[in-house]
């Protein structure tokens, strides 16, 4: 897979998909960085120094998501939807 901004081609995005970044984007300093499957799905996400102050509800929807990196001090908690991610292989926080 390639990785792939956000904001290069949002449209590929599945809408429950594409809907969750723009919420997360609302806070943001900076574009996220996202990997996306076959069909799609975005399968990476990354909010390296984004300035991003709080992660969405809406994160338990990204149900394909295997690999979650946040690098950002601002966040204090994970949303509980977190414990929908099934795919998740890996959860980085620093």
């Amino acid at each position: 897979m390639m990785k792939k901004p956000v904001w290069e081609d949002r449209s590929v995005l599945l809408k429950k998909e594409r809907e969750f970044i723009e919420e997360l984007e609302r806070g943001a300093k900076q574009k996220l960085f996202i990997d996306i499957n076959e069909r799609n799905e975005i399968v990476e996400l990354s909010t390296l120094d984004c300035g991003i102050k709080k992660i969405p509800e809406g994160l338990g929807r990204l149900k394909p998501l295997e690999y979650f990196d946040i690098k950002d001090d601002k966040i204090s908690e994970l949303p509980s939807s977190i414990g929908d991610l099934h795919e998740l292989k890996h959860l980085l926080i620093y």
